[in-house]
């Protein structure tokens, strides 16, 4: 999805996906990301169970109550920021944002939408120093079918998994 058009012209939007803290480690049976290597690496249980003795907290996940209140400061946030949020699902173990930003690096979006995150969550969680694994997965989109086809996996696919009421931003 996303770089079939040339990278000469700005993308539409980007696909910006991140997980909370210790749901999806390296070694990972799903499979897991390196930032050194862009293919999608081999489960593997001795890296697996390495990352878990390394974990400095337990694992987080997003409750019912904190997506709403996730929603609603990522969406004033891009309000505030005038960036055109056009769809997020919030899950129990990650986020996805689809979002257009002009003259702005993904990685730095990711990391704004992070933080704001991480200060409204700190509101109820006050003891807690990490919910966000490190990084965040970034796709460029830049044509319409790719743009409608990550608009229908952030809003309708993820539906598939868990139940939960999402919402349209256009």
């Amino acid at each position: 999805m996303g770089n079939s058009d040339s990278n000469l012209n700005p993308p539409l939007a980007y696909l910006l996906t991140w997980t909370t803290y210790g749901t999806w480690l390296p070694g990972d049976n799903r499979g897991w990301q390196n930032k050194l290597i862009k293919e999608v690496q081999s489960p593997n249980t001795n890296l697996y169970k390495y990352a878990q003795q390394k974990m400095v907290e337990t694992t987080f996940y997003i409750s019912p109550s904190d997506r709403v209140v996730l929603e609603r400061e990522i969406i004033a946030y891009c309000h505030s920021k005038r960036w055109f949020l056009r769809a997020i699902s919030v899950r129990s173990n990650h986020i996805h944002t689809l979002i257009s930003v002009e003259n702005l690096h993904p990685k730095t979006v990711c990391q704004r939408l992070k933080a704001i995150s991480t200060i409204a969550l700190k509101r109820s969680h006050n003891n807690r120093k990490k919910f966000w694994t490190e990084g965040c997965s970034t796709r460029y989109i830049f044509n319409e079918e790719s743009l409608e086809s990550a608009f229908i996996y952030v809003t309708e696919t993820q539906d598939d998994f868990e139940q939960q009421e999402y919402r349209r931003l256009w």
